[in-house]
């Protein structure tokens, strides 16, 4: 493909923008700058919905209906399993922490103290969580997930893992990275 000097070559393959390809015109070497077609798009839909969604209520307004669809969607898929994303939430918490005491558990979802009592009771019968009493103090109890509750939580990530892909489709891996990490520093701010 040949060029004209001061044009932009633009080709509809997978490469990236900036990427400059040497080309000879007239007699002489120039390179110049590949432009991706598909990326200019992005770029261009992504600052026209910037600009369109700067305001603090269109942002409330987006941010709740992305947790509606995003709620609506682990709900669906937890519902077979016969769990509630409150329930599904401590699970993952007791997984990552290995045991948890109620009062933490009910700090880190937000909720009050007696109804972790009821999803304990509740995962309790169907064997995924169990209690023991803690060594230097009677009166606490540990809460921790039965090998049972691993291999559940385990199997159950994997189903919500790949029931959720359709709804970050078309999402790149870093501005999901920098979503995440956005939300932490909200939090992280927000407990100050």
């Amino acid at each position: 493909m040949t060029c004209n000097i001061g044009s932009f070559c633009i080709y509809l393959s997978n490469l990236t923008i900036g990427t400059s390809v040497p080309h000879i015109a007239k007699g002489r070497t120039i390179t110049t700058n590949v432009v991706n077609f598909n990326s200019m798009i992005q770029i261009l839909r992504k600052l026209s919905l910037a600009k369109h969604n700067r305001t603090t209520y269109r942002v409330g307004l987006l941010q709740a209906k992305a947790y509606r669809i995003l709620k609506s969607t682990t709900t669906q898929l937890l519902k077979p399993l016969g769990i509630s994303t409150i329930e599904w939430a401590f699970l993952g918490l007791l997984h990552d922490r290995g045991s948890l005491r109620s009062k933490a558990a009910a700090l880190e979802l937000g909720v009050e103290p007696p109804f972790i009592t009821v999803l304990v009771t509740s995962l309790k019968n169907r064997g995924l969580v169990s209690e023991t009493k803690e060594a230097n103090d009677t009166r606490a109890k540990s809460l921790q997930l039965t090998e049972e509750g691993r291999v559940f939580v385990d199997s159950t990530e994997k189903i919500v893992r790949e029931g959720m892909r359709s709804s970050i489709k078309g999402v790149h891996l870093n501005d999901l990275l920098g979503y995440l990490a956005v939300l932490e520093t909200i939090v992280t701010n927000g407990t100050e």
